[in-house]
């Protein structure tokens, strides 16, 4: 079994549609001109005879049903297990003083309204009943050194503690001491950056609306407090 489906459970037999294998036909469909399943296929076919291989059935079926098995969490594995690894060769050169940046933001995508979907991800709570998509919320963290995301979360669009700074406290057991975070006008909670500040990392946040932001205004001409990395 491969590593990268090691992880989340994912038991393939050794044939050509691997877990790794059916990621990269999926990608080649939805990146290419030619969105079709055949036309993936046939690329799949090409790579093939290019490197000396055997050539697969031109007909679909299989791919489709490869690609179905694949569980949610093999997607956000795999992308984390990559950029990491990515991270973990950066060119010190690339550091801001010796300290690894890294960036959190969040977004939603919609989804079919299939029952299937509705059992683990819900619509928006002021929704009609019969109308809309189910909506899932997702989190990533991305290194600044080398553009590679490190970690994705993702769940139920509402309810309780199912907001984006949730999905970050999942997420930030990745950061070292003398990391820095860069976050959104959402990412501004007192809580959150006391917690970072306690694990060593620092955090840059945009502020709020809020009253008391006009007297911080000041704090930008001060000289910047953090040296380099010791």
């Amino acid at each position: 079994m491969s590593p990268y489906g090691r992880p989340v459970g994912v038991v393939w037999n050794d044939r050509i549609y691997t877990p790794l294998v059916t990621l990269w036909v999926f990608q080649s469909q939805v990146l290419s001109a030619d969105h079709s399943c055949r036309a993936a296929v046939a690329r799949l076919i090409a790579h093939r005879l290019s490197n000396g291989l055997r050539p697969c059935s031109p007909e679909t079926g299989a791919y489709c049903q490869a690609r179905k098995r694949l569980p949610e969490k093999f997607f956000s594995t795999v992308s984390s297990m990559v950029g990491r690894a990515m991270d973990d060769k950066v060119d010190p050169k690339w550091l801001w003083n010796g300290r690894r940046i890294y960036m959190f933001d969040g977004t939603v995508v919609r989804m079919p309204d299939t029952a299937a979907n509705l059992k683990s991800y819900t619509k928006t709570p002021n929704q009609k009943p019969g109308l809309g998509f189910p909506i899932a919320r997702l989190g990533t963290i991305i290194s600044l050194s080398c553009g590679a995301i490190l970690d994705v979360g993702f769940r139920s669009y509402s309810g309780k503690d199912h907001g984006e700074l949730n999905l970050l406290r999942q997420m930030w057991g990745l950061f070292s001491p003398g990391d820095v975070l860069l976050g959104d006008r959402l990412m501004c909670s007192w809580r959150e950056m006391a917690t970072l500040k306690q694990r060593g990392v620092l955090s840059i946040n945009a502020l709020k609306n809020l009253p008391f932001a006009k007297n911080l205004d000041s704090l930008s001409a001060r000289p910047f407090p953090w040296g380099p990395k010791n």
